[in-house]
């Protein structure tokens, strides 16, 4: 009796192909494999390694995990692990662009180079992943200020530390604002505040942080004190930084510079 060639069988799941292992006759009982993959983290810095692991289902025989990187409409491989005769399996990425990125595991027999030529035995369900890095506000463009010809950005002194990226609020006007479009891509927020060393003895501040309209900061801080913030701002747009000179009382705007000291945003653009 002729025994027919050994076939390729394609199942669709989900909007997934899995492909299965290649039946070697007729009457040979197929079985489908299946694997997962799950990032530790899904929230990265720039230049920091993270690792997928997962399970590949249906199999006591060790196989090749490759892991694969959605760029435009290709998926690139990026990078390989074995699996454990149980399945298991762990790999390392490290990415150095901000940005979210998708990502999927292919599970193949071999581990041949450079790109497998054989269609993959499972893939996994796609997860993304955000890379971020900080950014100094100084460095970002305003969108609106009622400061005189916009907020200062540069060098400043709070309490004897110099910080190099600072928004610097001349308040020849008592209260004034600066506001930056997030774009919901940021995460947390970070400064130091207080008046400029250089300020006039006895001087004091109000300094407020409104996230889309919301106050999520309000504190006085006087000449020779720092008060550090650290905000979340994930999903906020619009992010307002507030300053207000409150006194002494007649000692008239001049000579007070309250400062945001390296103020910078964690982001992923």
């Amino acid at each position: 009796m002729r025994i027919p060639a050994p076939r390729l069988v394609v199942t669709l799941v989900a909007g997934l192909a899995i492909f299965l292992v290649p039946v070697a006759t007729a009457t040979a009982a197929s079985t489908q494999m299946s694997v997962t993959a799950l990032p530790n983290k899904t929230l990265v810095p720039t230049d920091t390694t993270f690792h997928i692991s997962g399970l590949v289902a249906s199999t006591t025989t060790p196989l090749v995990a490759r892991l694969q990187q959605l760029v435009k409409t290709t998926w690139n491989y990026v990078g390989v692990a074995r699996t454990s005769s149980a399945g298991a399996y762990v790999m390392y990425f490290k990415q150095n662009q901000v940005g979210t990125d998708t990502f999927r595991v292919a599970i193949f027999a071999t581990a041949s180079m450079p790109v497998p030529k054989a269609a993959p035995l499972a893939i996994s369900p796609q997860f993304k992943v955000t890379v971020a890095a900080w950014t100094y506000l100084a460095k970002l463009k305003f969108v609106e200020s009622d400061a005189p010809n916009g907020v200062a950005t540069g060098q400043a002194e709070i309490d004897g530390v110099t910080y190099d990226d600072s928004l610097i609020f001349k308040t020849a006007r008592g209260a004034e604002y600066v506001a930056y479009n997030l774009e919901r891509h940021c995460y947390s927020l970070s400064a130091v505040l207080g008046l400029d060393d250089n300020s006039n003895s006895g001087a004091y501040g109000e300094f407020t942080v409104t996230t889309d309209g919301k106050t999520v900061f309000d504190n006085r801080v006087s000449l020779g004190q720092a008060s550090d913030i650290s905000l979340n701002v994930s999903s906020v747009f619009r992010l307002v930084l507030n300053v207000n000179f409150t006194g002494p009382k007649g000692a008239g705007h001049s000579g007070y510079d309250l400062v945001y000291g390296d103020a910078r945003a964690f982001c992923s653009f």
